[in-house]
């Protein structure tokens, strides 16, 4: 009886003790807490636009005010640095995350900017420009940014 509380009891504790480090393990090396967290609600937004549940223009608008959050992030993270850039540092994934929102950006408002009806009346000779941010495209880079915060890709 006593052996078998005891069991339980350590059985216990090995379990808090991985709920407690689950939280780490999925966060990448290099990344600060706050910009893990700004690159999750990103992809959260691309998605929700890959999804079909947000146009082209609300995703735009949407991750333009969290593109900005993670420009600050970054900002912030660089001033407290010694150095120039976050590469080398402790939290040079950051710069990555950054970067690679700032893509996605562009290719949403690339998106967003993109209105068929201007080209109806396109002829063979003056055809419409083609589509740049495609969802391929949209995809491609949401999975780039996926794979730099150990998220799952589509």
């Amino acid at each position: 009886m006593v052996l078998r509380k005891l069991v339980f009891i350590l059985l216990f504790i090995l379990i808090l003790v991985a709920v407690g480090c689950e939280d780490e393990e999925r966060m990448p090396p290099n990344t600060s807490p706050r910009m893990y967290g700004l690159g999750i609600a990103a992809l959260e937004i691309v998605d929700d636009f890959l999804d079909g549940k947000i146009n082209a223009d609300t995703a735009h608008q949407l991750f333009k005010a969290k593109n900005s959050e993670i420009n600050e992030q970054y900002k912030q993270a660089t001033l407290t640095s010694e150095s120039d850039t976050l590469i080398g540092t402790d939290k040079q994934n950051d710069a990555r995350i950054s970067s690679k929102t700032g893509q996605i950006d562009y290719l949403l408002f690339d998106r967003s900017m993109f209105r068929p009806s201007l080209y109806e009346n396109a002829s063979e000779d003056d055809p419409p420009p083609p589509l740049m941010a495609t969802d391929e495209k949209i995809t491609e880079s949401r999975n780039e940014l996926a794979a730099l915060l150990w998220e799952k890709p589509r």
